[in-house]
């Protein structure tokens, strides 16, 4: 014997069927019903074949910006030997900021590598060339004032 329909279930599914692209929460506030007695008759739909299942948004993944290229030459830097802790130069600990900064002065690449990084996005927050992000800043300014 089939099951009667109630009568929120059936404004549900008169709702969907008039427009399934809505939202379960939009469709529930104007039939007067709860999200989830939406969700039932929608599911109820899908499975009947009388309405698409609803498409899931999918968010887009973050826009990184493109990087200028490295200099080959600072394949011979200080933090790329062999045994550097390359945590070192991207901690926030300034402990540690300090002994990439200490390591960074004795580099021999440490001027093409400071020079690099002033091309660096703003956001970047690594130690290049003995220079903090704010450091780079700074000099960034002043470059731009000297031009």
């Amino acid at each position: 014997m089939p099951r009667a329909v109630s009568e929120s279930s059936q404004r549900a599914r008169a709702e969907l069927l008039a427009g399934p692209e809505r939202t379960d929460a939009e469709i529930a506030a104007l039939a007067g019903l709860s999200p989830s007695q939406v969700a039932n008759a929608r599911s109820r739909l899908v499975l009947a074949g009388l309405i698409q299942r609803k498409r899931q948004v999918v968010p887009r993944p973050p826009c990184l910006p493109r990087l200028p290229p490295m200099p080959a030459q600072l394949a011979r830097g200080q933090c790329a030997r062999p045994g550097a802790n390359p945590d070192l130069w991207t901690s926030q600990s300034p402990a540690d900021r300090e002994v990439a900064i200490a390591i960074c002065r004795r580099c021999p690449v440490r001027e093409p590598c400071a020079s690099w990084a002033l091309t660096l996005p703003l956001a970047d927050s690594a130690v290049y060339g003995a220079m903090t992000a704010s450091e780079r800043r700074r000099a960034r300014q002043q470059l731009a004032a000297a031009s």
